[in-house]
């Protein structure tokens, strides 16, 4: 059974005037190892125009839960909306591309302080630069030196230093260079300039040289308050705190709340496509700004709590050391949550982890010994008793050898692969499960088993 309920933070309640159930036409989902319940989708035809777009603009960020037996199956958020209505589409997306209500830019200004005014020089045999118009003081250097010169010569060739003291007092326009930051050797890096004529330079702040600055995450309130917040991270290069401000705010104001957006016009029918997306997916809405090592499993931990929807559930323990690494460069939780998993253990081990019922993210060693078979194209359990297809998750080992048709069991160990991905197909009540085989390859196995609504 399918139903329509409110958005995650308004609470659980179902939408009785939208029978999502009966207006579903191809419901299919599916379920990953590492994501849990990952994407589903199905179309919606038949019903009136106006009806058609009241959908299209409200169910963005709903969830949609299927339960079967009462038991919930599969849940996720409606992700993204195609409304196609007299040849034109429409679209509706949570994509953080599209929809982000958290913002901020790092931005890495500009290092140069200064540059020529007068007429210059290289004095090659004594390591020295001169600038007859300059006067160096500020940038004379001490250990470490604050500042470098970038000469750019007049044949393209470029010629690097580090400035070190002034060598023409009273005039201080010449410094000697050197090579190191340390000013423990003198002479250029990059071209080697005997012979060479200055046709420009910049005085560059050491420290400042690809700093990431942050222009402070600016947010809309209101659309957190129904959404969720989703934050986006803008980077720009040669910029100021003026213009990244202003990038900031330009991209709040944009997308701060889903829009709808015309993509394409051509001559379909009319037709609303409805695509939902597993919880998991909200844990790429938030960035981790900071760098922490620990076990595996208390990243796993750590990263979670820090989504705005999930909690932890089981989490198996694994001692592997493992480092998150986002200082420098914000990371999404996500991506982070992923390369935990991709790693396993010490011992060679895969992990699962996803998100299934009540919005709980569990963490668990995959198993090792296989726990279905198939049977002349039925899955089936240990016990001998066909599966029922929504009931299946995927992180698990299945034996597809066949030839033992008398005894299907004696298989199990040492026939077995791993299911990477499941999904179900409710009007065929066909399920199709993604194996990885010996070489890391995906294969899908496709199967028809009977199964209920």
């Amino acid at each position: 059974m399918l139903t329509l309920r409110q958005r995650p933070l308004n609470g659980d309640a179902r939408i009785y005037t939208v029978d999502l159930d009966t207006i579903a036409q191809g419901w299919q989902r599916s379920t990953r190892a590492v994501g849990g319940y990952y994407s589903a989708g199905f179309n919606v035809n038949g019903i009136s125009s106006v009806l058609m777009r009241d959908y299209f603009y409200n169910w963005i960020g709903r969830v949609v839960r299927e339960e079967t037996a009462g038991v919930t199956t599969w849940e996720g958020i409606v992700y993204k909306l195609s409304l196609i209505q007299d040849g034109v589409e429409h679209i509706i997306s949570m994509e953080p591309d599209k929809f982000h209500n958290a913002v901020d830019v790092y931005y890495t200004d500009s290092a140069v302080v200064d540059a020529n005014v007068g007429a210059m020089a290289y004095l090659v045999a004594q390591d020295r630069f001169q600038d007859t118009g300059q006067d160096f003081t500020p940038w004379a250097g001490t250990d470490p030196a604050p500042y470098r010169i970038q000469i750019n010569n007049t044949n393209d060739t470029v010629t690097t230093a580090y400035i070190g003291h002034i060598t023409s007092a009273p005039a201080n326009d010449t410094v000697a260079v050197y090579t190191n930051r340390g000013l423990t050797s003198q002479g250029w890096t990059g071209v080697d300039p005997a012979g060479l004529t200055a046709a420009n330079y910049q005085i560059i702040e050491v420290d400042a040289e690809n700093q990431r600055i942050s222009a402070g995450l600016a947010e809309d309130a209101n659309s957190q308050a129904e959404y969720g917040e989703s934050q986006y991270f803008v980077t720009q290069s040669g910029a100021d705190s003026t213009a990244a401000e202003a990038l900031r705010d330009r991209h709040l104001a944009e997308f701060a709340y889903p829009r709808a957006r015309m993509v394409n016009q051509g001559d379909a029918e009319n037709t609303l496509v409805v695509t939902c997306a597993g919880l998991w997916f909200t844990s790429f809405w938030r960035y981790w700004t900071h760098s922490e090592t620990g076990t595996a499993s208390e990243l796993i931990t750590s990263l979670t709590g820090d989504t705005e929807f999930l909690t932890a559930g089981r989490i198996d323990t694994n001692t592997l050391d493992v480092t998150c690494a986002a200082y420098d460069i914000p990371q999404r939780i996500g991506d982070l949550l992923e390369r935990v998993v991709s790693q396993g253990d010490a011992s060679g081990n895969l992990y699962n982890c996803g998100v299934y019922e009540n919005r709980v993210l569990h963490y668990e060693q995959a198993p090792t010994t296989a726990a279905y078979y198939l049977d002349n194209g039925v899955l089936k359990n240990l016990g001998g008793q066909p599966v029922i297809p929504q009931m299946i998750k995927p992180g698990f080992l299945v034996a597809t050898d066949l030839g033992s048709v008398l005894n299907p069991l004696a298989n199990t160990q040492s026939q077995a692969t791993y299911v990477e991905q499941v999904e179900y197909f409710r009007d065929s009540g066909e399920l199709l499960l993604s194996l990885i085989d010996d070489s890391g390859s995906i294969i899908t196995l496709q199967q028809q088993i009977a199964g209920n609504r």
